[in-house]
């Protein structure tokens, strides 16, 4: 049968002696009952031992009011307190459970079934309390661990490099726990010290080389690192692990440690120590221990983050040299272009009624290839310009209208060369445009010639019309011809430098890849951009939408 100790607190004799009795009547538990007459006995009595329920009475000699059962629930906060009365007082009953008894009996009504019913309920009722205190307190444990998580992973991803790593991720550490010191050394396989940092008081510093090898050897990070398991020193100088340094500036009596591991890798050790004993908890040791975890992500992240930032600076150092050579070569090529195309046109001028019409046919070709060299040229500078930061916008007032009847002209020959016939079809509700003119007529110059060159006996046609995106108004100039189309295997690809989607009849065609480079490029620049819709056999609309002012 189960024991329950019961405390009675009353100074009426004959009551204790009757609640004595009445609990030595219950039938399924085994009451041992301690009756004292006084608050001071009850608080010596708790002090020595646990009871399971308290019989308090509500007016004890020199005790006012409700300070008694103020006293017992900071004495035994756990334990069920049943208050005893004469007085049938609602009020005040209601007022004692308030202040944390768990039932408020009448003397004069208690009964042996009504007393053990009363406090099996109160320990049931007190039991379901504390249980869901303690659930509180682990969850606001658990919030906590989690909120002190976030903030390492806060701080180790607000510079991902490795360096920064390594700095957040220990100063969050030491902030957390409290600790005056914390070291975390990278090592290999071999533990051979690959970097480390120490913070002291919240300064960090690199330490001493000799000193981090012997704590790699002798102390604490070692051991860590060897066993591979986490560590919890409560007084270092009761604990061989830690070694002690001869003339050590900085106290240290408490520690703990764990490793930094990533599939089974070490990776490091982290160390963290203060100069009171005991000083960290097992929830601070558990912390930790999630705490390298994440680290062990964040290492392998900012190393990672490292190589690409070494892969992208040599990629961006190749592009420099990539550019600067085209750019040299570009500008060595146009001095004797323009000298061809000079003299080229100047003999066509000259002689073109003194030489034969073959020969003047000849001379006619080396204008246009020299032309046509010149404008590869052209994109080259450009392109390399572009890369190098180079291109400035020029932003200006200017009719759409306007600019594609310019172009309509020289666009209606160069469409005509292979049998095409070229129109221009505006919207006179398109807005006036406020920004770089000669950008603009650069990329759909582009376009026409693009056009051009992969149609034969069709047509192809310059639209404007006005358009909208975000309630502001836009101005769309497209291209459309009726060639040969493009795959949508081929369309991904379109706008790389040097891409071309049918080499042989680039061949014919002439171009080496770059002005649809270019356009979208430039177009970007604007504030637009250039969309492609095209099937194979039917032909291409390439459009270049644009904000009505570039900003």
């Amino acid at each position: 049968m189960k024991t329950i100790p019961v405390l009675i607190v009353d100074d009426e004799a004959m009551f204790t002696k009757l609640a004595i009795s009445q609990l030595a009547q219950a039938r399924e538990v085994f009451f041992e009952p301690l009756a004292v007459a006084g608050l001071p006995q009850a608080m010596q009595a708790l002090q020595e031992r646990r009871f399971a329920v308290v019989l308090l009475d509500l007016k004890l000699p020199g005790v006012k009011g409700l300070d008694g059962l103020r006293q017992i629930r900071n004495r035994a906060p756990d334990t069920p307190v049943l208050m005893l009365t004469n007085t049938a007082d609602e009020e005040l009953a209601m007022k004692t459970i308030r202040h944390g008894a768990q039932d408020y009996l009448l003397k004069q009504e208690m009964s042996p079934a009504l007393l053990e019913r009363s406090i099996r309920y109160a320990m049931e009722r007190s039991a379901t309390t504390v249980a869901l205190q303690r659930s509180n307190e682990a969850l606001l444990v658990q919030k906590e661990l989690y909120q002190n998580l976030m903030a390492l992973a806060q701080a180790t991803a607000r510079y991902p490099t490795l360096d920064a790593t390594l700095e957040n991720a220990l100063r969050a550490a030491t902030t957390v726990t409290g600790a005056t010191l914390g070291s975390l050394t990278l090592v290999d396989e071999q533990l051979t010290v690959l970097r480390s940092l120490n913070i002291l008081n919240g300064v960090s510093h690199p330490p001493e080389p000799s000193a981090i090898q012997l704590a790699m050897r002798s102390g604490l990070a070692g051991w860590t690192a060897r066993n591979r398991q986490p560590a919890r020193i409560g007084d270092t100088e009761q604990d061989p692990r830690w070694l002690h340094i001869p003339n050590q500036v900085y106290p240290v009596r408490s520690a703990i440690s764990a490793p930094v591991l990533a599939n089974g890798d070490l990776l490091g050790v982290m160390v963290l120590a203060h100069p009171e004993v005991d000083h960290f908890t097992i929830d601070q040791m558990e912390w930790m221990v999630s705490a390298v975890d994440y680290l062990s992500l964040a290492l392998q992240n900012a190393r990672m983050f490292e190589e690409l930032q070494r892969a992208r600076d040599a990629a961006e150092q190749a592009a420099r040299a990539k550019s600067v050579f085209l750019s040299n070569v570009s500008h060595e090529l146009l001095t004797p272009l323009s000298v061809v195309i000079g003299y080229s046109e100047l003999l066509i001028e000259q002689l073109e009624n003194v030489i034969s019409e073959r020969e003047l046919a000849n001379l006619r070709q080396v204008n246009t290839s020299a032309n046509q060299l010149l404008g590869m040229v052209n994109d080259l500078l450009d392109l390399s310009r572009l890369e190098a930061g180079h291109v400035f916008i020029n932003s200006t007032p200017f009719d759409p209208p306007a600019l594609a009847q310019e172009l309509a002209e020289k666009s209606q020959q160069l469409a005509a060369r292979k049998g095409n016939l070229f129109e221009v079809v505006v919207d006179p509700g398109a807005a006036r445009l406020v920004s770089d003119r000669q950008r603009v007529r650069q990329i759909l110059e582009n376009l026409i010639d693009n056009a051009a060159k992969f149609t034969e006996n069709g047509q192809i046609r310059l639209e404007v019309f006005p358009t909208e995106r975000n309630v502001t108004d836009w101005v769309c100039f497209s291209v459309v011809d009726s060639g040969m189309g493009i795959a949508p295997d081929d369309l991904a690809q379109l706008f790389g430098p040097f891409q071309q989607v049918d080499t042989s009849l680039a061949r014919r065609t002439g171009g080496v890849g770059l002005g649809l480079a270019l356009c979208r490029r430039l177009s970007a620049m604007l504030g637009g951009e250039i969309t492609v819709q095209s099937e194979p056999g039917k032909g291409s609309t390439f459009s270049l939408l644009l904000p009505a002012r570039w900003e």
